[in-house]
């Protein structure tokens, strides 16, 4: 299918003040790739201001034709205190270039990474750490887990990565599924890792079934 003639906008979400630090969504066109598609690769970086911060988004476009269509988006707090993107390009650019896919099939690989302080995870959640690690001993070392993947099924993820920095645990949340690139693709596949987090790492409550 190729893109549809219509006007389009896509929502990228809030993440400062979150426990999301960084999303990814990557997409692999399904049909034919759209006449007005560009003609080489490119990568376009651009930042947005969000509740008195900056967030950063790349988008890359590869193939021949191109067919992969790449969307990162970032907190500042992403980067750790090491460079910063240097944003080449506006936000109009940004949906201009994403706009030409509007409509598209695709099939996308989502990824969300959020991050929490290991004392503040409760036991009713899956991650194996702070009130919830798992300790044990070999001949006479101490050996503390610090990182696993986990497989879901009939859920709204499909995988969660986590690992144990200096007393901060990163979860990265990952999917992937059929989709339509329209302009709430990102946000709604957001809402999902947001429901999963809040469920299997904070323990709150039921996740919605995928």
């Amino acid at each position: 299918m190729g893109a549809r003639s219509i006007s389009m906008a896509i929502q990228l979400p809030t993440l400062v003040g979150t426990n999301c630090l960084y999303v990814q969504a990557c997409s692999q066109l399904k049909g034919a790739t759209p006449a007005n598609a560009p003609s080489k690769p490119s990568t376009l970086i651009t930042r947005v201001r969000r509740e008195g911060n900056n967030q950063y988004v790349r988008l890359l476009q590869t193939g021949d034709p191109i067919s992969h269509i790449h969307v990162d988006l970032a907190q500042k707090t992403y980067f750790s205190g090491g460079a910063l993107p240097r944003p080449a390009h506006k936000a109009a650019d940004f949906q201009k270039a994403i706009a030409v896919f509007h409509g598209c099939e695709i099939d996308l690989y989502f990824r969300a990474m959020y991050v929490a302080p290991a004392a503040s995870l409760p036991v009713s959640g899956l991650i194996l750490a702070g009130k919830n690690r798992v300790l044990t001993k070999f001949e006479d070392a101490e050996i503390e887990l610090s990182g696993a993947q986990l497989k879901l099924t009939n859920a709204p993820v499909d995988a969660i990565d986590w690992q144990v920095v200096s007393d901060v645990v990163f979860v990265d949340l990952i999917f992937a599924s059929p989709a339509t690139l329209d302009d709430t693709y990102i946000t709604d596949s957001l809402e999902k890792t947001h429901a999963a987090f809040k469920t299997f790492v904070l323990g709150k409550g039921a996740a919605p079934r995928s």
